[in-house]
């Protein structure tokens, strides 16, 4: 009986055992290591023996590697691989594809089915004229072609045309090549039969097939359209005017003109303001001549006139004369340069507007004029001379002689 119970006891503790040591497929016994009691969760027994792991939805296009994970077959993806490749390749497409030119790539193993006239690996060379595409991309050309396609047929020089049956009859210095297919292929510049023609003044570049962009006149380079600017105007499209002192060819150069003159932008003439002359407008009007470049004469009346603006001709009047041309003068005892001011002379003397002065009436001379001009003078200041008078004796009045006999 004891011995039962320790048998009893012993079974129990290895079935315990067994019942714990469950690896990540299958629950071994610890007796007998070969058999597989029972399979762990997410695993089922094998047909081969031993446990598989199992997954819920199946794996279509793949097999299940753990429990409820599919691996997928190449080209598909997907829990349960049911999706196609799209833009990549291999298994869980994990790759890219490369195709290129409308290349199709299979989705198992990445390879390019080109469209026609492609070729290489990645579909990247278009080859023509029965050319092959090496595995590189390159075009290998049939004999009688070249170019890099194998477009171009290659003709003796000077022919041209799909027979090689036409001949080029190009200007040597405005032509490029003879093309096999076309013909005469001309410089950047030139166009027309036989590259003989220049590009008109608005175009350049290849075939003079661009719009220049130059503006103010400027010269447009008919081979790659660079603007050659007129005198007076810079920047890449001859759109900006030279500044202030500047002129010439693209602007370079420095003004020399004086006293406000404008300086042309092109030549650097200077135009003088009115009131100055000379090449760099450095010297004023002479004292009767004025306006642009000193070309008009002053209408003034001269001896009235103290001076003449060199700018507008307006006269500038002496004293005690006025008028436009200093033509009129003062009168009625007044003076000053607008003969608003009066002499300041008493009533025995009388005032010279022009020199400003107080004389004695002719023939009256000293203080208060009170006194007559010594014996051979009369006049006003007693400044005159008497002439001979002859026998007898004169009185002088007021400048004339009386005579006694």
């Amino acid at each position: 009986m004891k011995s039962l119970l320790i048998f009893i006891l012993v079974h129990h503790a290895a079935a315990q055992m067994r019942r714990s040591d469950c690896s990540k497929e299958e629950r071994r016994d610890e007796l007998n290591p070969s058999f597989a009691e029972e399979c762990c969760e997410g695993y089922e027994a094998s047909p081969q023996g031993g446990c598989r792991p199992t997954c819920g939805r199946g794996c279509i296009h793949g097999s299940c590697e753990e429990p409820d994970r599919c691996k997928c077959e190449a080209g598909w993806m997907g829990e349960d691989c049911l999706e196609t490749c799209s833009d990549r390749w291999g298994p869980d497409c994990k790759y890219r594809c490369v195709c290129q030119n409308g290349g199709i790539c299979n989705v198992v193993n990445g390879h390019c089915t080109c469209l026609p006239g492609y070729g290489g690996n990645e579909c990247q060379c278009r080859c023509e004229n029965g050319a092959t595409c090496s595995p590189d991309g390159t075009c290998i050309c049939s004999t009688g072609w070249n170019g890099t396609r194998c477009e171009r047929r290659v003709c003796p020089d000077h022919l041209y045309g799909p027979d090689c049956g036409k001949e080029c009859r190009c200007v040597p210095a405005s032509t490029e090549t003879c093309d096999p297919l076309i013909g005469c292929l001309c410089k950047p510049g030139w166009d027309g039969p036989g590259c003989s023609t220049i590009c008109p003044s608005d175009r350049y570049g290849k075939n003079c097939s661009s719009t220049c962009s130059c503006k103010n006149e400027a010269r447009c380079d008919p081979e790659n359209g660079a603007c050659d600017c007129t005198p007076g105007w810079y920047g890449s499209e001859c759109a900006t005017k030279c500044l202030a002192g500047k002129f010439g060819v693209d602007c370079k150069k420095d003004c020399k003109c004086k006293n406000g003159a404008a300086c042309d932008p092109a030549t650097g003439t200077c135009t003088c303001p009115p009131g100055f002359k000379g090449q760099r407008c450095g010297r004023k009007c002479d004292q009767w001549s004025y306006g642009l470049n000193c070309s008009k004469t002053c209408d003034c009346e001269l001896e009235s006139t103290s001076s003449c603006d060199t700018a507008n001709g307006s006269c500038t009047c002496k004293p005690n004369r006025y008028g436009t041309k200093c033509e009129s003068q003062c009168g009625g005892g007044t003076i000053g340069e607008e003969c608003n001011e009066y002499c300041k002379c008493g009533e025995e003397l009388v005032c010279d507007g022009p020199k400003q002065k107080c004389f004695c009436p002719p023939g009256w001379t000293g203080t208060g004029c009170r006194e007559h001009c010594p014996g051979g003078f009369f006049g006003r200041g007693c400044g005159e001379t008497c002439p001979e008078c002859g026998d007898g004796e004169g009185i002088l009045v007021i400048g004339l002689v009386l005579w006694k006999r």
